[in-house]
C-alpha cells in the first residue's frame, strides 16, 4: 500500500472514531448517572438492613469466586415480599400510577391547544411565546409550587376572585384535595408537553392544510386531503405526546413530595 493509501485508511478511521465518539458521550452520560445509580437501588431493594455503614447487607465483594457467591447467596425478595402484601404500598403504589395518568392526560388536553397556537401564530411572536412558557420555570420549583396555597386556599385569590365576580357564595374547598394535586402537576410539568409538541408541529408545512380546505370541487378529494392530514397530524403528536408523557409520568412515579406537600 502506498504511503497516500495509508493516510487515506487512517484519515478514513479517524472519521469513523470521531463519528462514533459523537453518540457516546450521551450514552456514557446515561449510564455513569442514570444506569449505574439504578442498578445499586436495585441492589439495595434486594438487600437486609443492618444497624452498620452502609445500613444494609450484603456488601459486593469483587475479589474472589467464593466472596461473589456469597454475595449473590445473601440477596433476598423480602423488601418486595413486603411491599407487595401490605395493602397500604399496594394501594400507594396504584395511587401513584392513577395519579400519573390522569395527570399525563390532563397535560395533553391543556398542552397541544397550546402548542398548536404557538405553531401557528406568525413567525416573529414564536420566540416570544416560547419564552412566556419557559421563563417562569426559571423560578425555584418549590417556591412556584407553594405559590398555589395562595391561590387555592378559602381566603386565597381564586376564592376572593369567584366571591368578587358572584359566582360563588361559599369558598371552595381545593386546598389539601387530590385536585390540588392535579392542578399543581398540571401547572409544573406544563413546559414538557408543550414544547416537544410544539417542536414538531412548528415543523410541519401548513400548506398542507390549507389544500385540503380549499379542495372544494372535489369532496371525495377534500375528504382524502383532510383525512391524510389528520393521520399526519395525528401520527407526529402521539410520537412526541409519548415522549412528554414520559416525563411526566416517570417524574411521579419517582415521588412528587414537594408537588403534594404543597398543595394537598
Amino acid at each position: 500500500m502506498t504511503q497516500a493509501g495509508r493516510e487515506g485508511v487512517r484519515a478514513g478511521l479517524a472519521t469513523r472514531l470521531a463519528g462514533a465518539a459523537v453518540p457516546a458521550l450521551p450514552f456514557l452520560w446515561l449510564v455513569v448517572f442514570f444506569l449505574v445509580p439504578f442498578v445499586i437501588v436495585v441492589k439495595i431493594s434486594l438487600s437486609d438492613p443492618a444497624s452498620a455503614m452502609p445500613p444494609y447487607r450484603p456488601l459486593f465483594a469483587c475479589c474472589g469466586w467464593e466472596q461473589v457467591r456469597g454475595f449473590i447467596e445473601g440477596l433476598d425478595f423480602e423488601s418486595f415480599e413486603t411491599l407487595f402484601g401490605d395493602d397500604l404500598y399496594v394501594r400507594a403504589a396504584a395511587s401513584s400510577v392513577r395519579i400519573a395518568a390522569v395527570s399525563t392526560l390532563l397535560l395533553l388536553l391543556v398542552g397541544f391547544p397550546m402548542a398548536y397556537a404557538m405553531a401557528r401564530a406568525p413567525v416573529r411572536w414564536r420566540p416570544t411565546l416560547v419564552a412566556v412558557v419557559i421563563v417562569p420555570f426559571w423560578t425555584s420549583f418549590l417556591i412556584r409550587v407553594y405559590a398555589w396555597i395562595g391561590i387555592l386556599k378559602p381566603e386565597g385569590l381564586l376564592n376572593q376572585s369567584l366571591a368578587a365576580l358572584g359566582i360563588a357564595d361559599a369558598p371552595l374547598m381545593l386546598l389539601n384535595t387530590e385536585t390540588a394535586v392535579y392542578i399543581g402537576i398540571v401547572y409544573a410539568y406544563l413546559p414538557f408537553m408543550v414544547l416537544p409538541l410544539y417542536a414538531v408541529l412548528e415543523k410541519l408545512d401548513p400548506s398542507l392544510l390549507e389544500a385540503a380546505e380549499e379542495s372544494k370541487f372535489d369532496e371525495a378529494v377534500s375528504a382524502a386531503n383532510s383525512s391524510a392530514w389528520n393521520s399526519l397530524l395525528a401520527h407526529v403528536n402521539a410520537h412526541n405526546a409519548h415522549h412528554g408523557g414520559q416525563i411526566v409520568i416517570l417524574r411521579k412515579l419517582q415521588g412528587n413530595w414537594d408537588t403534594k406537600e404543597g398543595v394537598s
